[in-house]
């Protein structure tokens, strides 16, 4: 296999990276990071991105067919981010994903900002709620449904050979019939 930089000697990383299998998971500008690498390197398989500020991809890859099972998990505050352009980014994704037949998802998550999305609500979840940085939904919540959700997605799309569907599991995982997602678009 590949050599994972920095892992060189008897580290706790050796021989538990399989490099031809990768997934990836990114927030906001580490989401759009996450498409690009994904749609470029064979090695990856499943994407899940939260909030993805979809500003800084390149003009080819705004308009690319996305190659891997793919999860959008947004903010209510979405559209509010970069509001007409971001939305047209998105629907394309997903037109083409419809035409392809990539499984690609996206759902909204209720009660949710932006910021929802990273540790810091979580940390202080009255303070940035006062500021209207986080969502009305309780942080830790939200963390958790996007989390979880993310896990199952991956893993279904990376191993799953059973007829249980992701949101099955990621139902099951949360412990709940349904979760604080609103369904924007479903390729599958």
């Amino acid at each position: 296999g590949e050599k994972v930089p920095g892992g060189g000697g008897g580290g706790v990383l050796k021989g538990r990276i399989g490099m031809d299998r990768l997934m990836a998971v990114g927030h906001s500008f580490g989401g759009a990071t996450c498409l690009t690498a994904c749609n470029s390197d064979l090695r990856f398989k499943a994407c899940a991105v939260f909030d993805v500020w979809l500003f800084p991809l390149s003009l080819a890859m705004a308009h690319a067919t996305l190659r891997i099972p793919t999860l959008f998990l947004v903010a209510e505050t979405f559209d509010n981010l970069w509001p007409k352009e971001g939305r047209k980014v998105l629907d394309g994704f997903l037109r083409r994903a419809r035409a392809s037949g990539v499984p690609i998802e996206a759902f909204k998550v209720i009660g949710s900002r932006h910021q929802n999305f990273s540790d810091f609500p979580v940390l202080a979840p009255g303070f940035t709620q006062a500021l209207g940085m986080a969502g009305p939904t309780k942080p830790s919540v939200v963390i958790e449904v996007a989390n979880k959700c993310a896990i199952s997605f991956l893993l279904h799309n990376h191993e799953s050979t059973e007829a249980v569907t992701w949101m099955d599991s990621a139902m099951s995982f949360l412990g709940i019939e349904k979760p604080s997602l609103s369904l924007i678009f479903s390729s599958s």
